[in-house]
Order: C-alpha cells, then structure tokens, then sequence
C-alpha cells in the first residue's frame, strides 16, 4: 500500500513554531537584525535580534518551547543561565502551551519576558462579513486498509476538497469518487449533526479498491470513516478559498496580562533558503513550487500544488530570487516523491499542449494521393 499522499511535515512541530517566532520578529522589529537559530560563543539560541541606537549595541535572545505542556521552572532557570552567558541586553522565552506557576517568579527576579504564541480560529478583519449561514463540515476522512490501518487523507490548504473527489473507488468496472459515499452518508444523518463534529462511517462492498490523488497505486480498502458538523459559518467578503486567508497569532505577555494579536502575513519563513534550480519549495498558504533554474538574479517556478474551491491550480512564473526567504525547501522523502509525481505530470500536459499548438498552426495536413 502506498501511503505518499499522507501530509507529512518536512520539519518536525518544534522547529516550524521557531521558524514562526522567528519570522513574526522580522515582520515586527523596526531597525533591528533577526537572526534564526544563531550561536553567540557557542551558546544556540532559537533567536536573536541586534539592533544599534544612538551610540550603543543591544541584543535580545530568543528561546522557543513547543511542548505539550506547559514550560517548566526549571527551564526558565537554565534559560537566565544561558541568556546571561552570551551577555544579552533582553531575554524572551516564548512557549505554545504556557508555563508552570513556579517560572513567573523566575522571570521577574532576572527580567526575563514570557510570552505564549497560539493560532487562533478567526480571520484578519476585513476578510469576513457579518452575514452568517449554515454550512456542513466534513473533516479527519480516513480510510481502512487491508492491514486494518487507518490511512488519511491530505488535508492543508484545502487540499481536502480536492482528495475527496479526485479519490476512486473501484468496485469491479464501477469508479466513483469518495465523496459519493461521504455526502451519502451525511445526507442519512442530517438528524445527528450537531455544532461539535461526531464521527460518521460508511462501509464498502468486499474487494473494493482506492486509487488516491498524485499516484498510481492501489490498495484495497473496507471503509471510510470521517467527521462531520454544522456549523453557522461567516460569509467571506471577497469570493476567495477560505485556506487562502492569512492566520492570526496570538501573542500573549503573561507577566503584564495583555494579549495583541498579530497577522504577519505574507511570512518569511525560509530564514536560510537560497533559491537553487532542480530543488522543491514550500511558502505558508501552503503552496508548493519546483525551482527550474536561476539565471540573473531570477528563479523560474512551477506552481505545482495548490488547491482553491477543491480545483488543483498549477502555473509556472517568474520570481526575483531574492525573495527566497518566503519559501522553505522540502526535504522529506513522502513530499518529494508527491512532488516529483506532480512535476512529471506538470511536463507531459505542458508538452501535450505545446505538441496540440504546433499542429494547429501548421494547419491541416494535404491527403495522400
């Protein structure tokens, strides 16, 4: 069974939220270098910012903690430690899940900040209307395979919508896309949505078949599992894909009790990257790209995933090679090989359509006498 459609991250989750932290100091500092993963007399910090006033260096350190739980004393401990080793002006530590009672103390006694980062579920303003209407959330759709494990569906930047209808079903000659069984399924249940998502299955007949997006293998499968709710939704202002719109954060201090919220969008995440031909990329809406090649000063690209209204859009374009910073590149074996699939698709269309061009200009061949 192949399992490359699975979205597999090309970072583990700790160090995209240093990228994150990192890039939203960028959009905010004014004046001031960011640097990530930076190492003053071999002490690593996560980040740091140097800035020059007046007469006078400053440098702030920057420590990360994405962790289950909240952060412990004990790393704060080590934190004034390391942040007064490298002779720091300010030192912040900023955590996902907050901190343990003993670490406010900690931090007033040797100045050091702390901050909690979240994503929260609501748009930057201006993006939504105050209409509401009811809408059907379809979301965790897996499917049994032979083995009994449990295979997932790809489900970032609205690729979902996509897989559900382009994933085949194959039941002797029949071939139907997954989302025939999903909205059957709902459509029986109306009754048992509810605002918070339940869990919803549908079984298929023996021998069936699957066929997922970007790849040519088969495995057999037993059933779909899935869940749904209804829920009032906001009615966008503009017609846009809702994956499309930019994140908000929130950045809490929680020594002072204030929270702002941040937007920083389009983010630099690729704090390293240099544009290279023959190499894969990936930015934050996500959309994926392949660099052809650079030649003076500009990247030639080829959008080769992303998905808007359950439609896969694909272009190739130009970019100054300078904003390399915007993208990542991907690196992990599942992705590269989705990636790959897509580009050698990419070119036979791309050739098919350029083949279909040159014959219609040449016009219609003369008949053989």
């Amino acid at each position: 069974m192949d399992q490359e459609n699975l979205p597999e991250s090309a970072e583990p989750k700790w160090k995209q939220f240093e990228r994150l932290v990192t890039a939203i100091h960028k959009a905010e500092a004014k004046g001031g270098k960011v640097t990530w993963n930076d190492s003053i007399d071999g002490r690593q910090f996560d980040a740091t910012i140097r800035f020059e006033h007046a007469l006078y260096s400053y440098l702030t350190v920057i420590e990360c903690k994405d962790t289950a739980r909240a952060v412990p004393v004990d790393d704060v401990e080590a934190f004034v430690t390391k942040s007064r080793g490298a002779g720091a002006n300010k030192a912040v530590m900023v955590s996902s899940s907050g901190y343990q009672e003993g670490c406010y103390k900690v931090a007033r006694e040797n100045r050091i900040g702390l901050y909690t980062l979240t994503e929260l579920d609501e748009a930057p303003e201006g993006y939504l209307t105050d209409d509401l209407t009811p809408a059907v959330q379809v979301l965790d759709v897996e499917l049994q395979a032979a083995n009994g494990a449990w295979v997932r569906l790809r489900d970032e930047g609205g690729s979902l919508s996509y897989y559900v209808m382009h994933t085949r079903v194959l039941i002797g000659r029949t071939d139907r896309p997954l989302w025939d069984w999903i909205d059957g399924t709902v459509r029986q249940s109306l009754r048992r949505l509810r605002g918070t998502p339940a869990e919803f299955s549908a079984k298929f007949p023996p021998a069936t078949r699957v066929r997922l997006p970007h790849n040519d293998g088969e495995f057999n499968s037993s059933e779909v599992r899935f869940k749904s709710a209804i829920v009032e939704a906001r009615v966008m202002r503009d017609p846009m894909d809702p994956s499309l719109v930019p994140k908000v954060y929130s950045w809490r201090d929680e020594l002072e009790g204030t929270e702002r919220k941040l937007a920083p969008h389009p983010m630099a995440l690729g704090h390293e990257t240099v544009m290279t031909g023959g190499k894969f990329y990936v930015n934050p809406m996500p959309f994926y790209y392949y660099c052809r090649a650079v030649t003076n000063g500009m990247a030639r690209l080829v959008l080769l995933e992303s998905y808007q209204h359950g439609t896969l859009i694909r272009a190739e374009l130009d970019q100054e090679a300078k904003y390399a910073h915007f993208y990542v590149e991907v690196k992990d074996r599942p992705t590269l090989k989705r990636l790959r699939y897509l580009l050698a698709d990419y070119d036979r269309l791309d050739a098919e359509h350029e083949a279909k061009k040159r014959r219609k200009a040449q016009g219609p061949e003369s008949p053989s006498l």
